[in-house]
């Protein structure tokens, strides 16, 4: 109603109600963060409502003043908060912004008022009354230069130079007559970097609206920041704080003030200045500070990206563009930061940082980036042999394709250079020294042979590693059109030529199709109309890449890479138009199965394929969810009972039945691959009816094994753990869903079965275990005991079980390898915390107390410090038990 009547006294009124959230009368109760946030989002709705206009004008010289007082006060309350860890540090991060927002709206809204008195009121006294406080001390007035600089970044073109008038001229005579290793000193350099880029901020924004300064701001600025930073980084007595506070502003300096309002000495210093970046991180030594290292990377980064921008940009010119910094640029900063990238010396990693901050700036300078460095892989690979060379300039590739942005991926695309370095990786061009030139001949190939075509192979694929992160993302439709064809035109492999162009191919494919979510059709991509469609080419491939995956003679990686690529074609929306693409495989898959005789090695081969297969169905869902359906029924039930149906067959004779297997530890470890693949469908990021019906599939074999145990533990005998598969399965399930979401009586059934699990011999006794050295089967059940102790502890049965749970898990640690199985021990001792707080179970713990305090004396003096300090805490947590019994 105040702002509909525009009466002018309800307006201060209603904003002093509000004001009063933010601060409190005395004796009043502080309020919460959400209060002051609520407080300043109604003042904001209050003065600048969204169908209307603002009413700012309405306010009084009083008021103003008391809004300046409460957001200012609240701004620097919340900052100072903003440290604190979780939702309330998050929380008074939005005040703050909220605030820095609200005010610089207030400024703008009334310098477009007739009557400037209140702007006087609200910007020009209080600014007035903080530049006291910088002249005395900048390092105590850090909230206050931020308030400012805030100020002058969106309050408008009237409060952007009275903010700089008093603020960056208060810094700037201060430095100058404080040139000192201060605390004082460092804060200043930081505000004035602060001052410049608001400005900057201001010029562009106002760019865009079609303002323009004039005169510039910080025309009057500009000589006398360059000559007190350039003087602070210079300065070979000041500490390294003080020196990357100057450099921070002197990047900032640049970017915002033109060449003309240099003078040509300084122009000459500032080129000397980019030098001195470029030097401090080529010619980095072992004593450089890390903080001036990251400071110098950051910084010429920047220049670069910006300087090679300002050569073809017609927007307004920096000193960027001058000629001296554009030929220096050039001519000599980027090919010493190209050659310390591409070298091993102590430098290379923050050269790398420079390059890949340049290239998230600009276009130009990734293209130009990108070709040179491609070449030079190109030219490294002409020989036919990868040296050290070769793979620190595939080295500097991946981390500027990786922490580069999108340009650089792009330019690594349009550039001929990088189809040439996969033609010289594949084909069996490799050599691993020139000695393996013998391996030509006619002789049989000796095991000095041998090796040095594994070596070769070897640093192939570490080299090919690195050009993985440009098939990450933005990959070009012919890109994905060649590597389909590629793959296509040499499947099945006829040559060993044929092998190795697969196994570059192969793996850059799988990136690539996993980067889209449906596949280009014809119309996305310039082709001739008689040629297949992408869809039609990757239906054809599925039957020869399954053949690859499946015959073991093929390298182990490349079949893995063959099976994500099939994987990934199964799991795009718009593959094809039958009702699932994923049975024809499966069907294949079971042929072959059923065809072959039984081996270990391939056994669990196929359980693995047949696995990612199912994922792919459950993650396409609609019509291709009865095929994931099936297949995790056919996991579970072998995991379970060790013996299944073939999916999608109905003959007796096609069942898998492990109590055939001759040997029990072979039967178990296929239990285990079984459940371990039911276990990669659960941990899918699928629909949430795909999901509950993955999880309803064990659900009955858990409660079948429940009534079992009750049934052996009602007529008094001894309830033996559950099976590998049974109980791998289980932790999968506890690790995988959310059980706040599982019905409490299959909840506790589950969490009692997994009790019982750590008793078992198969898992975790050295002797009989089905796999002594798999520490990941005992890993997921003492995470699975962790998870219910931590999430749902109600679930955990204690009566009758605690002793079963207490010894477990300190069997669990004593049995685990001291050296290689650190992370079990840690696993382990996380459960027996969480036992000392499980409610009900304290008198039942104080019982056991003394057992466990000594079982964990020795734990202090293993070689881990980690596992040192957690025995520690653990064992203290027992003691404490009996004391507060």
């Amino acid at each position: 109603n105040a702002i509909a009547h525009k009466r002018i006294p309800m307006i201060n009124l209603t904003v002093g109600l509000f004001l009063e959230q933010l601060i409190p009368m005395d004796g009043e109760e502080p309020p919460s963060t959400l209060d002051k946030l609520e407080g300043t989002e109604c003042l904001s709705n209050l003065l600048f409502p969204e169908n209307g206009s603002a009413t700012v004008e309405l306010l009084d010289v009083t008021t103003l003043k008391g809004l300046w007082n409460g957001i200012k006060r609240t701004h620097d309350e919340s900052s100072m908060q903003i440290s604190i860890a979780g939702s309330e540090g998050t929380n008074n991060k939005i005040l703050a912004d909220n605030c820095r927002t609200l005010v610089s709206r207030l400024a703008l809204a009334l310098e477009m008022l007739p009557d400037k008195s209140l702007w006087d009121a609200f910007i020009s006294e209080p600014l007035l009354k903080q530049k006291k406080q910088i002249d005395m001390s900048p390092s105590r007035s850090r909230l206050n230069i931020a308030y400012m600089a805030c100020l002058t970044a969106s309050g408008g073109p009237r409060t952007l130079r009275f903010c700089l008038g008093v603020g960056l001229e208060s810094l700037l005579d201060f430095l100058s007559e404080n040139l000192e290793d201060t605390e004082d000193a460092a804060a200043a350099t930081h505000g004035i970097g602060a001052f410049f880029s608001s400005c900057t901020v201001a010029i562009n924004r106002g760019r865009k609206e079609g303002v323009v300064f004039h005169p510039h701001p910080l025309e009057q600025y500009a000589t006398k920041a360059s000559k007190v930073l350039l003087d602070a980084v210079e300065h070979k007595e000041l500490s390294s704080a003080i020196k990357v506070g100057a450099t921070r502003a002197l990047e900032f300096l640049v970017l915002a003030v033109s060449e003309e309002h240099l003078e040509e000495e300084l122009l000459s210093r500032l080129c000397s200045f980019i030098e001195t970046l470029s030097e401090s991180i080529t010619q980095q030594s072992p004593g450089d500070e890390s903080d001036w290292i990251d400071a110098c990377s950051s910084t010429l980064g920047s220049m670069l990206g910006n300087a090679v921008d300002q050569e073809t940009s017609d927007a307004s010119k920096t000193v960027l563009a001058s000629p001296a910094i554009q030929e220096l640029v050039k001519e000599v900063i980027t090919p010493k930061l190209l050659e310390a990238a591409e070298s091993i010396s102590l430098g290379s990693g923050a050269s790398k940082k420079a390059i890949a901050m340049a290239c998230t700036l600009s276009e130009t300078y990734s293209s130009k980036t990108i070709t040179a460095l491609l070449e030079a892989l190109q030219k490294s690979l002409e020989g036919g042999i990868i040296d050290d060379s070769c793979i620190q300039c595939s080295d500097a590739l991946s981390y500027v394709l990786r922490n580069g942005g999108d340009y650089p991926s792009r330019a690594y695309h349009d550039s001929p250079a990088s189809s040439t370095v996969l033609n010289s990786l594949g084909g069996g061009r490799i050599r691993y020294s020139v000695n393996a030139e013998k391996m030509a001949n006619l002789s049989l190939p000796t095991e000095e042979s041998k090796g040095d075509a594994d070596a070769a192979r070897s640093k192939v694929q570490l080299v090919l590693s690195n050009l993985l992160p440009a098939y990450e993302n933005n990959v070009p439709v012919m890109t994905l059109v060649q590597l389909n064809r590629t793959v296509a035109d040499v499947l099945p492999p006829m040559s060993e030529a044929d092998k190795s162009t697969l196994s570059i191919t192969l793996p850059i494919l799988g990136s690539a199709l996993s980067s889209i979510d449906e596949f280009p059709t014809i119309d996305d991509v310039d082709m001739d109309t008689d040629q297949s469609s992408l869809q039609e080419v990757c239906i054809g491939m599925l039957p020869g890449l399954t053949e690859f995956v499946m015959t073991e003679d093929n390298d182990i990686e490349t079949r893995s890479s063959a099976a994500y690529c099939m994987h990934a074609m199964l799991s795009l929306g718009n593959l094809s138009m039958q009702e699932c693409p994923v049975k024809p495989v499966v069907d294949d898959l079971v042929k072959r199965f059923t065809s072959a005789k039984f081996d270990h090695d391939a056994s669990t081969d196929w359980l693995n394929f047949l696995s990612l297969m199912a994922s792919s169905a459950a993650r396409r869902g609609g019509s291709s969810s009865n095929t994931a359906g099936k297949i995790a029924q056919f996991l579970v039930e072998l995991a379970v009972k060790g013996k299944a149906q073939l999916p999608f067959t109905s003959d007796e004779e096609k069942q898998l039945d492990l109590s055939s297997v001759d040997y029990e530890k072979v039967a178990s470890k296929l239990r285990f691959v079984s459940a371990s693949a039911y276990g990669s469908m659960l941990a899918l990021d699928v629909k949430p009816l795909m999901k509950q019906r993955l999880t309803h599939t064990c659900l009955k074999y858990i409660k079948e094994a429940y009534e079992e145990e009750k049934s052996q533990a009602q007529a008094g005998n001894s309830i033996p753990p559950p099976n590998v598969g049974l109980m791998v399965l289980i932790c999968h399930l506890i690790c995988n869903v959310d059980l706040s979401k599982m019905d409490k009586m299959v909840l506790h059934q589950t969490a009692a079965i997994t009790v019982e699990g750590l008793s078992s011999s198969e898992l975790f006794d050295p002797s009989t275990a089905f796999d002594p050295k798999n520490t990941t089967s005992k890993n997921l059940v003492l995470v699975a005991i962790l998870k219910l102790l931590s999430v749902a502890p109600h679930s955990v049965p204690v009566n009758g079980f605690l002793l079963t749970l207490v010894t477990g898990l300190l069997q669990a640690y004593a049995v685990s390898d001291p050296s290689s199985e650190v992370s079990t021990k840690l696993l382990a001792l996380q459960g027996l915390a969480a036992l000392t707080n499980l409610e009900g179970a304290r008198s039942a713990v104080a019982t056991i107390q003394p057992a466990v305090v000594a079982v964990l004396g020795p734990a202090v003096n293993h070689p881990s410090g980690m596992l040192r300090q957690a025995a520690v805490d653990v064992r203290n947590a027992w003691y404490l038990v009996e004391q507060t019994r």
